[in-house]
């Protein structure tokens, strides 16, 4: 499904409304290649639970990839997203409190959430599309543009997909990014391409064990209650499957897992990495100073112990979830965007064969 200039709203950029005139879109409700389909608020998922644990809890997601255009000279941070994110918010502050509250605000999830926080996850991310791997802001000139995207989870934050599609237009429109001349950069919103995606069937493609792990953006991952700037297995596999569970429980069919996954070893290996550390600056408007967040970047060549095929299967089910999910801290703002291929390059497989031999 596309949105350009959406043919179910009339848009007024002087006013910054939208107002639908073809299909009712209430909340609760799931857009579906162009068509309004109605889910309930928790859908009834399946709610079995495999003690090593099942992907089929996770809740449908909805992708949106949107291409803005600068409308004259813009500056935007290094992780563009980060200013999209608040402006996004105060678009659906002012146009729709629900689907604001929906998005930012979540409140309670069907289960607790196991972890440091009962708080629920956002049932949103935003990342670019290009990869960032260093600090410098993105310049750009009069009709350049640059791609997002936004992930949403589970069908209350689905049902309110117009209401976001809204909210990009006037975000874009009003400004991102740095003030040049006193005024942000204003875009325009070239086209909105939206897919659904079930997550509970993505599984990664051929049955080999070694696979790649690209952090695309600044990835901010906790381990033992840290932030680290090393990505071991144990780090990772703790950030997957905290990660997983917490989306499933708040907004699919509850556990993944009976509570073991976290306590086992973790079933695969990091057998080479690329990662250097960047310091990403946001300013957030809503408390009126700068901070600056570190972040993994870079590669990561991952061996999957085969022993056990259940265990095996879901691990590199997990990895592959991963590139919608996003992992570690602050996916909201585009953090923790990856990549995963079920391969690894020759380049690494001949070094990795050589250290063995």
């Amino acid at each position: 499904m596309t949105w350009v200039n959406p043919p179910h709203f009339s848009f007024d950029p002087g006013t910054l409304l939208l107002r639908e005139s073809r299909t009712s879109i209430e909340k609760g409700q799931r857009i579906m290649g162009g068509e309004s389909q109605c889910v309930p608020a928790r859908a009834a998922a399946d709610s079995r639970t495999s003690p090593a644990g099942s992907l089929h809890v996770l809740p449908t997601a909805r992708v949106l990839h949107v291409e803005f255009a600068a409308e004259g000279a813009a500056v935007l941070p290094c992780l563009p997203t980060t200013s999209l994110h608040g402006a996004l918010a105060a678009a659906l502050m002012r146009s729709s409190r629900e689907a604001h509250a929906a998005l930012f605000e979540p409140v309670g999830a069907r289960e607790p959430i196991r972890g440091v926080t009962d708080h629920p996850p956002l049932p949103m991310v935003l990342a670019p599309m290009s990869p960032v791997l260093g600090t410098a802001p993105l310049r750009l000139s009069d009709g350049e543009s640059w791609t997002a995207r936004v992930v949403l989870f589970g069908s209350t934050a689905i049902g309110f997909e117009a209401a976001i599609v809204a909210g990009l237009y006037e975000a874009a429109a009003r400004g991102l990014g740095v003030a040049l001349g006193g005024q942000r950069g204003q875009f325009l919103v070239r086209q909105i391409a939206s897919e659904s995606v079930h997550l509970s069937r993505v599984e990664p493609s051929g049955s080999e064990s070694g696979c790649t792990l690209s952090l695309e953006t600044p990835s901010r991952l906790k381990h033992r209650g840290a932030l680290v700037s090393e990505l071991s297995a144990a780090a990772l596999w703790e950030a997957l499957v905290r990660r997983t569970d917490a989306l499933a429980r708040a907004y699919g069919g509850g556990s993944l897992h009976d509570g073991r996954l976290t306590e086992i070893e973790p079933p695969f290996r990091v057998t080479a990495s690329e990662i250097s550390l960047v310091h990403v600056r946001r300013s957030s408007s809503r408390q009126g100073r700068c901070m600056t967040w570190p972040g993994m970047v870079g590669t990561l060549q991952i061996e999957v112990a085969e022993d056990d095929p259940e265990i095996f299967k879901l691990a590199r089910s997990l990895l592959a979830c991963a590139e919608y999910l996003q992992i570690g801290k602050g996916t909201s703002f585009g953090f923790g965007r990856v990549r995963f291929s079920a391969s690894v390059p020759r380049t690494a497989l001949s070094h990795m064969q050589s250290e063995t031999s």
